[in-house]
């Protein structure tokens, strides 16, 4: 019965420990579930934020290199200009030579309409440098706000890049944690079953000893009282016994006293 006990304390025990352990293990798995959720969609958003960055960067260098690509135009145009511009004066200084040089009427008059048209073609020239000139003026403010707007843009893809690595083993070890933290979970369970089943068993088997034990102690009691029983109705024959021959002895004394007062009467009447 002690050992029973002692093997039903070691059982209860263990049934408690393989339940507190398996408590411990399933909060921590748990955890460890939250914590691959919040990182897989942390992930995720920043994967969705990684391909806004680089859709918003695709359209602003796009558009930079619409700009860049108009500046550009706008500055071979203006060189250009300027190249005929210059070569425009060179005729122009010549045309005046020729009209300071020149003789007759008829040259002079040729020379003075050669010269009006070198000024006309430079008057030209000197407005379209105008126009060109501002037009890459226009270009400069939103070239320069496109380009700031892509640095911002490659800062923040780098900045978010560089989280990427942290939360994919983050992802990683989290779902590895949790596989191991499951499969722990599950042999713990089997372990509090066990426990659980054994301790029914003790239990059991501590309940019948306390059965057999009340059965043998009732059977005790009976053949004590059996026992008791039987010394009382003993001894009451005895005591009756001791009765009848006390009883008799009186007897036998009363008749051997009458038959001598008899035998005495006799012996008188002679």
């Amino acid at each position: 019965m002690v050992s029973v006990r002692n093997i039903l304390k070691v059982s209860q025990t263990a049934k408690i420990d393989a339940s507190r352990r398996r408590r411990q293990t399933e909060r921590k798995l748990k955890e460890s579930l939250s914590l691959n959720r919040r990182s897989t969609s942390g992930l995720g958003s920043l994967q969705r934020r990684l391909e806004s960055f680089h859709e918003n960067t695709d359209q602003v260098t796009n558009l930079l290199n619409q700009r860049l690509a108009q500046r550009d135009s706008v500055r071979r145009l203006k060189t250009a200009a300027e190249e005929r511009l210059n070569q425009e004066k060179d005729v122009k200084a010549s045309a005046e030579q020729e009209l300071e040089f020149a003789d007759s009427a008829e040259e002079k008059t040729s020379a003075r309409s050669r010269l009006d048209v070198i000024i006309e073609r430079i008057s030209e020239l000197q407005a379209e440098i105008r126009q060109r000139a501002s037009a890459e003026k226009k270009l400069a403010k939103p070239i320069e706000e496109l380009s700031t707007r892509k640095a911002r843009l490659m800062k923040q893809t780098r900045k978010s890049s560089q989280n990427k690595p942290d939360l994919l083993d983050l992802v990683k070890s989290s779902r590895r944690s949790s596989v191991q933290l499951r499969d722990q979970v599950g042999r713990i369970i089997k372990q509090e079953q066990n426990a659980a089943r054994r301790l029914v068993q003790v239990t059991e088997k501590l309940k019948e000893l306390q059965r057999k034990k009340k059965r043998t102690a009732k059977k005790k009691k009976k053949v004590s009282r059996r026992k008791l029983k039987r010394k009382k109705s003993k001894t009451r024959v005895k005591v009756k016994h001791k009765k009848v021959k006390l009883k008799s002895k009186r007897a036998k004394k009363k008749l051997s006293k009458n038959r001598h007062t008899k035998a005495k009467s006799r012996r008188r009447s002679r």
